[in-house]
């Protein structure tokens, strides 16, 4: 799927974990899941094509959660989760990874909202792209479709 800008240019979705930039160096990790899919989100679970699990990731993490075994799963659900729809009409949401099962050739996830913080407008997200480490990766647009 390619849209024009202001819309994701690659095939969504995606599940990838990124690492967000604070001052002295300091990172957190943190999962980050896009769907074309509409009300994807209002669903108590979703299934993405294991191919997309860890694109748009650090070449680090991506090979440190290639292999979804136990610990690993764990380790995922312990980062908070960003969720959002591709484009920028839509809020994003907080929540948590609540169940992770790998199959043959999908990965489903089964998650919560935090239910303390409202959905966020897209518009109050998007200045953060640099800090959430949403950015260009070469000549591809980042995971939301704006410019980053």
């Amino acid at each position: 799927m390619r849209q024009k800008r202001g819309k994701l240019k690659v095939r969504c979705p995606l599940l990838g974990i990124h690492r967000t930039h604070h001052g002295a160096g300091e990172t957190k990790v943190y999962n980050f899941l896009v769907t074309a899919k509409d009300d994807a989100w209002s669903l108590p679970a979703y299934e993405y094509e294991r191919d997309r699990f860890g694109e748009y990731t650090s070449p680090a993490l991506k090979e440190r959660f290639k292999s979804l075994t136990a610990q690993v799963i764990e380790e995922l659900k312990s980062y908070p989760a960003l969720f959002a729809y591709e484009g920028i009409q839509k809020d994003v949401r907080i929540g948590y990874l609540r169940r992770i099962k790998e199959r043959a050739r999908s990965i489903l996830i089964e998650y919560d909202f935090e239910p303390n913080i409202p959905a966020i407008p897209f518009a109050k997200i998007a200045p953060l792209e640099g800090r959430l480490d949403i950015e260009k990766l070469g000549n591809e647009p980042n995971p939301l479709g704006t410019e980053g």
